[in-house]
């Protein structure tokens, strides 16, 4: 979860932050992006979201 979470900011705040990051972090973190991104493209509104995004679209 942090490799997500921490892979979304840009280098320089990873550095303010005293995030370590890696050439095989920045490799899993696009592997893990890549099956978020797979994976909510097949799966049905009413299981990616929550009720409450899913209430505020009408989905």
């Amino acid at each position: 979860m942090q490799t997500l979470m921490f892979g979304a900011f840009p280098e320089h705040v990873r550095q303010i932050w005293g995030v370590p990051w890696s050439a095989a972090r920045e490799r899993e973190f696009r592997a893990l992006l890549a099956v978020v991104l797979a994976a909510s493209r097949v799966l049905p509104a009413r299981v990616r979201m929550i009720p409450e995004a899913r209430a505020a679209l009408e989905v």
